[in-house]
């Protein structure tokens, strides 16, 4: 799982690296707020990722996250803010 922002973008990615396929989708959370991608499966040994232009989002704490069906919420660690 990886999380990075960089002046008005968010980009959260997640590498599958075993296991079954799931369905899943990427999503970030910035200043208590949501952002979802779409649903869709995901096979071992795939790279997914989903960016979201956010207003001054290099200033705001968040987290990048993946959702799992059946699974929950896995994220990563946040982000500080300025």
């Amino acid at each position: 799982m990886y999380h990075n922002r960089y002046g008005f973008s968010v980009e959260t990615k997640y590498e599958k690296e075993g296991g079954s396929q799931i369905y899943r989708r990427l999503g970030v959370t910035v200043a208590g707020a949501n952002y979802y991608g779409s649903w869709g499966y995901q096979s071992s040994g795939t790279t997914s990722s989903k960016s979201w232009d956010i207003y001054n989002a290099g200033c705001k704490s968040g987290v990048g996250w993946v959702e799992v069906r059946d699974q929950g919420r896995f994220q990563t660690p946040p982000t500080p803010s300025c």
